[in-house]
Parts: structure tokens; C-alpha cells; sequence
């Protein structure tokens, strides 16, 4: 994968975890500090999660 787009997804993932924190009210710490897709998970378009 080229390296420009693995940095972005981490800076997205951080930024995405503040945001979630900031309007749930939850702690950040609630949120994994790394995130639990890996870019490969998360650019497939057949991925899911159940929750």
C-alpha cells in the first residue's frame, strides 16, 4: 500500500476517535487507541462488522 495512504488512515482513525468521544460524552480512553480495522478491512468493500 503506499505509505501517503496508511498515514492518513491513522490520522482519520485519531481524528475520528476524538469526535466520537467529543459527542458521545464517552472517554477517550473507551476508544482504542489504535484502530481494531486494518486499512486493507477497511478499503474492502465486501467487509462487515456485526455488531
Amino acid at each position: 500500500m503506499n505509505p501517503f495512504l496508511s498515514d492518513v488512515f491513522e490520522d482519520c482513525y485519531q481524528k475520528a476517535r476524538l469526535k466520537a468521544s467529543d459527542e458521545t460524552g464517552i472517554k477517550l480512553n473507551f476508544f482504542p487507541k489504535e484502530s481494531p480495522f486494518s486499512l486493507e478491512e477497511a478499503l474492502e468493500s465486501s467487509y462487515s462488522i456485526i455488531v
